[in-house]
């Protein structure tokens, strides 16, 4: 997916994989589909197959870009403490606009998180 007009690597990471709200909401299934519009992720003309949303602050992701995380392959970092993860996933024979998604709650101890030079860098989970 392209940058936004006017949005950085940083900010689209932030749209895309960051929400701090409580990581188990009441409807699940609504949680997702919500949020994928909201976010520019499920439109008239496309639909993201798969995406992760980690129910942190930025202020608790960023420290693993830094020394918060362990380096792992290339430019990796694994952070070394559990986030709270929602994961959406596009249903088999949904097509835009009717994106439907299916949740899938999760709690990952390693998080990937694939960073830049930039010290506020982190762009993709």
């Amino acid at each position: 997916m392209a940058l936004a007009r006017g949005e950085s690597r940083y900010e689209k990471f932030l749209r895309q994989h960051v929400d701090a709200s409580d990581p188990s909401p009441p409807d699940a299934r609504r949680y997702c589909n919500l949020l994928m519009r909201r976010r520019d992720m499920a439109t008239a003309h496309k639909c993201k197959h798969v995406n992760t949303f980690i129910h942190s602050s930025a202020d608790q992701i960023e420290p693993v870009c830094r020394d918060g995380g362990e380096p792992a392959e290339g430019d990796l970092r694994l952070s070394e403490d559990p986030f709270p993860l929602t994961v959406c996933e596009l249903q088999g024979g949904s097509d835009p606009p009717d994106c439907d998604y299916r949740t899938r709650p999760a709690v990952q101890k390693h998080q990937t998180i694939r960073t830049s030079a930039d010290p506020t860098g982190t762009y993709e989970a």
